[in-house]
């Protein structure tokens, strides 16, 4: 082979060497990028887990490397290396009113994620809220939107809180600790997540109460302004994960869904106190908590807002709240 040939190819591979090394330098560049902490509540850590057993947010280009559980607070995502928080809305509503600089990009809950559930000896006794006159009521801490929930409901249904109900409220719950109240009878009936529920009812201590309480905001995708200003593909690829999962969550069998976070080595440690039963009843929850349109409009996110307007008395702004650029097909 004459020199000129040698020349040629020799040019040829160095070229491709380059491209090669370009490539994965840039490889890695994106995928360093695009890697994003998650801030979220206990009630919706299992949206979390799904999602990671279903590669859902990989799929849309997300890496996510870690998950925060802290309740709804706005600072942590103003604040903090947190770069998305699932969460409850009105907090954050309540921030933004007042000039944090968040967005809300994109829907999770739509429905009241706080059940009443009695004891399984006094279902025929309780039919409706109104029913709890004189009885034992568990609810979580004052101040806690399950809190806000239970008492507001009590309220409507004409019950007096410091005379009608004996109000028992529980500051570190735990499935176990709720599971041993209702199993000594030290609870009638109580207001509580999903994921406090879902043993109770799988034990056969007790049975939901189908009952319409009033409804809170939903729980939604926060994101601050900054973000979405200097990196929108990412923020649109992580809408489009979190609706994969409720995709996900609406149209998979919840036994299955149940299997794999039980046989998931990074998710089974979160289910330490259930069984495939119990777990099984609580996505069942959850899906009747989650939201499961196959798409998102501006509609949607003016419903919220016109509902924050209410609450908070016309301090919330709709084009400072929402980015409705995200909506769209499921």
């Amino acid at each position: 082979m004459n020199k000129k040939w040698l020349g040629i190819i020799a040019v040829v591979l160095t070229v491709i060497t380059i491209g090669a090394i370009a490539a994965v330098i840039q490889f890695q560049g994106s995928s360093e990028s695009n890697k994003v902490k998650i801030a979220t509540g206990n009630s919706l850590l299992i949206f979390t887990d799904i999602a990671k057993v279903y590669g859902t947010y990989e799929r849309n280009g997300v890496s996510i490397s870690g998950v925060l559980i802290t309740d709804a607070r706005p600072d942590i995502l103003i604040h903090s290396d947190v770069d998305f928080q699932l969460s409850q809305s009105l907090p954050y509503l309540k921030a933004i009113s007042s000039g944090a600089p968040v967005k809300l990009v994109g829907e999770v809950s739509d429905k009241n994620p706080i059940m009443l559930v009695v004891r399984e000896d006094e279902k025929d006794m309780i039919k409706n809220i109104s029913d709890l006159k004189g009885k034992t009521v568990l609810v979580l801490s004052p101040g806690t939107s399950p809190y806000k929930i239970a008492i507001q409901s009590m309220k409507e249904a004409d019950l007096d809180i410091e005379k009608d109900i004996n109000l028992t409220s529980i500051g570190k719950p735990s499935p176990q600790v709720v599971l041993s109240m209702f199993e000594k009878k030290e609870a009638d009936a109580a207001f509580l997540p999903p994921h406090l529920i879902a043993p109770i009812i799988a034990k056969g201590y007790g049975s939901l109460l189908n009952t319409t309480m009033k409804s809170m905001l939903n729980a939604g995708i926060f994101v601050r302004s900054e973000t979405i200003k200097n990196n929108r593909e990412l923020v649109g690829a992580f809408v489009r994960g979190t609706n994969e999962t409720l995709k996900i969550i609406a149209n998979n069998d919840a036994n299955e869904i149940a299997k794999k976070l039980l046989s998931n080595p990074d998710t089974k440690e979160h289910y330490a106190g259930y069984n495939e039963t119990s777990l099984t009843i609580y996505v069942k929850l959850m899906k009747s908590v989650l939201s499961d349109n196959v798409t998102i409009s501006e509609k949607d996110f003016t419903n919220i807002v016109n509902f924050a307007r209410d609450i908070l008395r016309g301090k919330v702004s709709f084009e400072d709240t929402c980015d409705t650029s995200f909506a769209g097909k499921r």
